[in-house]
């Protein structure tokens, strides 16, 4: 039997940024959609994330949403 996936117990609105870091999510979506420039836990080097859908939630272990190429508003990290 596979594992359980436990849903996510908090979240928090976060503000793209160039420089924070912020403690590693589980999961993340966007309330409009567009591009992400994010930077994943276990990686030195951002990736942009094209055409993230609104109200769709992404698993996910992000670190920093960066502002540079991020078009994507409204975006929530869940943990």
């Amino acid at each position: 039997m596979p594992g359980r996936v436990r849903p996510p117990a908090s979240g928090e609105a976060i503000t793209p940024n160039d420089t924070t870091v912020f403690k590693k999510s589980r999961a993340f979506m966007v309330g409009v959609g567009g591009d992400l420039n994010v930077l994943f836990a276990n990686d030195d080097t951002p990736v942009l994330l094209a055409s993230m859908l609104a109200g769709v939630i992404y698993p996910g272990y992000l670190i920093q949403v960066l502002s540079t190429d991020t078009t994507a508003t409204g975006i929530v990290i869940l943990r």
